[in-house]
């Protein structure tokens, strides 16, 4: 039984060592490093998360502390069309939900 276990356990070690790290959902664990990833993304991306109430549960998820969106809203707030107006409002409207 004893060689057992040593087996498991050594099998386990191995295993552990060659499973890729998993990637990380916080978006907020760097909002900073998040926000210049995703910047770019298209407004209408982030008015259907926001505006869909199904999704809540993954926005809180992703982006638990909200200063990720925080950075997107005053990001897209600072850009001249409608879409982006558009998408900061609603993202402002997601943050309000979390509080």
């Amino acid at each position: 039984m004893l060689q057992q276990w040593s087996e498991l356990i050594k099998h386990l070690k191995k295993w552990r060592q060659e499973i890729p790290e998993l990637p990380n959902i916080n978006f907020d664990s760097d909002p900073s490093t998040s926000f210049e990833e995703i910047k770019n993304i298209a407004p209408s991306v982030l008015i259907k998360l926001c505006s869909n109430p199904e999704l809540k549960d993954v926005l809180t998820i992703l982006f638990p502390t909200g200063e990720t969106l925080e950075f997107l809203k005053n990001h897209f707030q600072e850009q001249q069309n409608a879409q982006h107006q558009q998408a900061a409002q609603h993202i402002d409207r997601c943050l309000q939900s979390k509080k």
